[in-house]
């Protein structure tokens, strides 16, 4: 969910692989997204400059 967070809100691009020729793909749902611990998700946020934006989950 924060991969599409980021695609939301900053307008990141997102690359899919896989499916049909032809057929639609979305990227949206649980199947198939990272799982993090709350550790490694803080760094990452902290990385990329998003600590101060609203959206942003406090610091446990």
């Amino acid at each position: 969910m924060f991969i599409t967070l980021m695609h939301e809100l900053h307008k990141t691009k997102i690359a899919v692989f896989g499916g049909k020729p032809g057929e639609k793909m979305e990227f949206k749902g649980m199947a198939g997204n990272q799982v993090m611990e709350w550790a490694d998700l803080g760094t990452e946020i902290k990385t990329a400059g998003l600590k101060d934006d609203p959206m942003a989950p406090p610091d446990l």
